[in-house]
């Protein structure tokens, strides 16, 4: 498979997204093709390691990343080199993405799912540092407990509104 079919896949699978069948048809024929071309897998990482999390492509290129990983798994329990170059590939891809800081905690999760769902080991690169949990606690932003005192009152303050008074009703 070379870069211009790769793209031509995911435009198809795009255009195919709610024919199941024909996808599932599309996805199996085009994760045996990355077997044969391991690079065209770490560019698949790069691409996964560049979409947002609310992005329409993102479930294309997880679909074909899990079926690719698949396929890798099946060729190196059956002794055939392309299955262990291409883990080799999509490996050094989330190294390099790490190294460069593009790895999110929520692509770390998502990555890790496909090597684990396929009866893989993930790669190390792929595990959350507490760097990584403190900038999610920091996103998540937890009120400060003066904060949620006050959310609590104004809850209570509501519920006794809608009871009438009546706190046992």
């Amino acid at each position: 498979m070379a870069e211009r079919q790769f793209e031509a896949t995911l435009a198809e699978l795009a255009r195919l997204h709610d024919d199941h069948d024909a996808r599932r048809t599309v996805v199996e024929r085009a994760s045996l093709a990355l077997l044969h071309r391991p690079a065209l897998g770490g560019q698949l990482i790069a691409r996964l390691c560049a979409t947002d999390e609310d992005a329409p492509e993102l479930e294309t290129l997880a679909d074909l990343l899990g079926s690719a990983l698949d396929a890798a798994r099946i060729a190196v329990e059956n002794r055939k080199a392309r299955g262990d170059a291409f883990l080799a590939a999509v490996t050094d891809a989330v190294e390099l993405a790490a190294g460069q800081g593009r790895l999110t905690p929520f692509h770390r999760l998502l990555l890790a799912s496909a090597w684990t769902r396929n009866g893989l080991r993930a790669p190390a690169a792929l595990e959350l540092t507490a760097v990584d949990m403190a900038l999610a606690d920091e996103a998540a932003a937890l009120p400060s407990s003066a904060d949620a005192e006050a959310m609590l009152e104004d809850l209570f303050r509501d519920l006794i509104a809608q009871a009438e008074g009546d706190a046992l009703t």
